[in-house]
């Protein structure tokens, strides 16, 4: 019979161990927890550490900016020479 197989005994096992299971999780928790401001403290260094990384790219940036213009300015300034040296020679000129 289905009633011989569920003795009192079956109960408190299955109670016993959902107890342990649950005083397991409580302790993986606590030290979790426990473990918590240590975690908290290695992202905030590791936030300053990226910020000041990005700072330094973007004044790296900022660098490179400036010096990809004054170049862009020089070739278009040397454009204009060659441009200007790679004319025919003019066809008149003044005979005395």
């Amino acid at each position: 019979m289905a009633g011989e197989h569920d003795s009192p005994r079956d109960g408190q096992s299955a109670v016993q161990r959902q107890v342990e299971a649950l005083q397991d999780e409580v302790s993986a928790l606590r030290r979790r927890l426990a473990e918590s401001p240590a975690r908290v403290r290695e992202l905030e260094e590791r936030l300053r550490a990226l910020q000041s990384e990005a700072q330094q790219l973007a004044i790296r940036n900022e660098r490179l900016t400036r010096t990809l213009t004054e170049a862009r300015d020089q070739i278009v300034s040397l454009k204009g020479e060659v441009d200007r040296l790679a004319q025919p020679p003019s066809g008149y000129a003044t005979f005395l």
